[in-house]
This record gives C-alpha cells, structure tokens and sequence, in this order.
C-alpha cells in the first residue's frame, strides 16, 4: 500500500461505514473499522484505563503509537499490531509520536480459538495486512451497496488474518520451546554484512518483521539490543581485519564500508580508547605496507 496515498479525505468514508458483517464458523462479528491518520498532528486523546466487551486490534502502518495495557506499556511500531482481548484494560497513550494506523473492533466466539493470548500482546502484522488495509480503504470509497459489501468482506479478511499472524507467532514460539526462529535469520544476515552500511532496519526487512519487534527478540535471547549487537560484529571484524598484515588501515576502512580512513578511525577510537594503527601495534601484528 502506498501510504501517501492515505488521507483524511480519503478515510472519512471507511470510519463512518457500519459493519454489521458476522461469518461462519467462528460467529466473527466486526463492529467498526477505523483508519487514524496522525502524522502531521497526534489527536487529544482523553480515555482513561477502560475495558470492552469486545476485541480490538491496533496495526501500525507509519510511526509509532503507545498503548498502555494493565501495568505495562507498549509501543507499536509500524508493521506491528497489538490485539488487546476482550476484558483487558488498557488505555491509548498520547506521546507526541506521530503515526498512521488501523484499528477495528469485532468479536468472535473465543471457544474455537482457545490458543489466543488472554492478555493483549504484540504481533507482527505484515505486508499482507498492510495491503488489505490499502484495499479496505479503496472499496470504501465507492457509493453503492455493492463495493460496500466488498469493503466488508476486506474488512473480515483483515479479522482472519490478524488472528492468524498472532496465532502463527503462537505456534512457533512453542514448537520452539519459546525460541523465536526469526533470531537465527537476524544473525545469519549480521554475520554476512560484517559493514558499517548495515542497519537494523535491513535485518529486520530480512526477516519480514518490524525493527522494534525484532529488537524485543534480540533483547530476550541476548539481553542486548539490535544495534548493540550489530556494532559488535562490526568491531570483531575490525579487530579481524587489523590482523591481517597484509591491509592497510585504509583497505581496512573501505572494506568495512566507511568513506575514509579518517572516519573508520574516528568510530575505532570511539570504542576502543585507540586508533585502530595503535591498536594493531599493541595486538602484536606485524608492521603493515
């Protein structure tokens, strides 16, 4: 979905759309859909703790927002979702952040999904329901009843796969005795781009996930987060690299993907209390050319 296609003018429709759609087999019965566009400006919100009797889901598509769920507060980033169950208090947060999202309300008869989280929790919402949103908002805008029912008909869509990520992430988690699979892809990709051009935006686009969900993963396998640990990478290959007698503290620095010597240099220094051709000397390597 192109996102700065999405306007207030173009969701005014979609936000005052009645959806008293329910389907089989799980009685899913979606209660309003609404697309909240803060990116110029964060709206007041006044809502104390408060509860629901029915199911919401928040999914982020720009910027952050904070919810405040129980005792703990979270923050959505975009391509994350938070599903908070029906019963939960919680609270939407005014951060000053600004952020595009998509949130509905719906419910269902929890009996035939008995393995979803009884407390709300964060999901990664992804490129397909960000793309259903997208046509969600396209079908919204023609006046006739028939592109109204395919708007709700996307709108159930986006019920079914929200409940799906979050039960994908359910099972994969326990099939893995709690380890997070996606781990694994992040640092297969940290240690094939040992450079400074890295960040933690393309880890996290290599593993199809948000990078603030992919920093909560690293945070619990590692108890360090994401930038930490791709700088540290960074640094073991620099102290790799200055071993080598044959580089030059300039080859050096172009193969780890800085701009010059002087900055490789710079950001050596930063970490190690040193320059790098010091470092080498102390290390023991032999003299470079």
């Amino acid at each position: 979905m192109d996102i700065g296609s999405v306007t207030k003018r173009n969701v005014q429709r979609l936000n005052t759309m009645s959806f008293p759609y329910v389907s089989q087999p799980f009685s899913v019965k979606i209660l309003w859909i609404q697309i909240v566009d803060a990116r110029r400006e964060t709206p007041d919100v006044f809502i104390g703790d408060h509860r629901h009797s029915f199911w919401e889901a928040h999914l982020v598509l720009w910027g952050s927002a904070g919810y405040k769920t129980g005792d703990s507060s979270v923050s959505i980033g975009a391509g994350e979702g938070l599903i908070i169950p029906a019963g939960t208090l919680h609270r939407h947060l005014s951060d000053g952040g600004g952020y595009l999202k998509c949130s509905l309300a719906f419910t269902f008869d929890s009996r035939a999904l008995s393995d979803l989280p009884r407390g709300a929790r964060l999901f990664g919402a992804g490129k397909d329901c960000t793309d259903l949103i997208g046509e969600l908002i396209e079908a919204s805008q023609a006046e006739n009843t028939f592109a109204e029912g395919i708007a709700r008909c996307r709108g159930f869509e986006l019920v079914y796969r929200v409940l799906k990520a979050l039960g994908a992430e359910a099972v994969t988690e326990e099939k893995n005795g709690g380890f997070d699979p996606r781990f694994e892809v992040a640092k297969r990709c940290v240690a094939a781009h040992p450079d400074f051009g890295l960040s933690c935006e393309d880890v996290a686009r290599e593993c199809g996930i948000g990078v603030k969900q992919l920093g909560r993963i690293f945070k619990k396998h590692t108890g360090t987060t994401l930038f930490d640990y791709i700088r540290s990478g960074l640094l073991k290959r620099s102290e790799e690299l200055l071993a080598d007698r044959t580089l030059s503290v300039k080859e050096i620095a172009l193969i780890l993907g800085f701009e010059n010597e002087r900055y490789f240099s710079t950001y050596f220094k930063r970490h190690y209390g040193m320059p790098p051709g010091q470092f080498r000397r102390l290390a023991g390597a032999p003299k470079t050319k």
